[in-house]
């Protein structure tokens, strides 16, 4: 079942268990615990193992609730595919030649802060998104454009967006990014 990880992490929350605490009733670690929980990582659940950590953690399933969590997960997810949103702040802000410092600024936020909204490692409130989008000389729909057509979405530099995808990936996922590139390098030199 491809939701074992939505239901569990559904499941912890809802008896107010950090996931350390949940990983040791589970008799797991807290990185596999997340690894299940955030769908990433090579990290599975069998049914005997899902049903045995319901069970560690004294969950009684209730279908209904469990079936509205699958579903809100679901729909976050495809809200927050709008992962290069800040590699295309930074475009925008270094097309229009603003420092780091003064968009930060303009905010009020910190320079790291801001950096961190650029290399998608922290989200943007809806107030600050109309701020930079206006300080840009961006309205929603064609800040949207950037991201969603294919053809905008290629003025924006594929560094910046390579960062964004870089800081997002696990230790493991690195790997495998590297060693595929690694490959990829070889046969063209042979």
């Amino acid at each position: 079942m491809d939701n074992h990880g939505v239901i569990l992490k559904y499941v912890r929350e809802q008896k107010g268990l950090t996931q350390r605490a949940a990983a040791k009733l589970a008799d797991r670690s807290p990185g596999w615990l997340s690894e299940v929980e955030n769908l990433r990582g090579k990290s599975r659940v069998s049914e005997p193992e899902f049903q045995r950590i319901l069970k560690a953690w004294g969950n009684t399933l209730d279908r209904k609730k469990l079936s509205t969590a699958i579903l809100q997960f679901k729909n976050s997810k495809s809200n927050n595919v709008r992962i290069f949103d800040g590699a295309i702040y930074k475009y925008l802000r270094e097309k229009k030649n603003i420092s780091l410092g003064k968009a930060a600024s303009l905010l009020g936020l910190s320079k790291s802060h801001l950096s961190n909204i650029e290399c998608g490692k922290r989200k943007i409130t809806k107030e600050q998104t109309k701020k930079l989008q206006t300080y840009y000389g961006h309205t929603p729909t064609s800040f949207s454009n950037l991201a969603k057509n294919d053809r905008r979405r290629g003025t924006v530099p594929s560094i910046y967006k390579i960062t964004v995808l870089l800081k997002s990936l696990t230790c493991t996922e690195l790997d495998e990014l590297f060693n595929s590139a690694i490959s990829i390098i070889e046969k063209r030199q042979n």
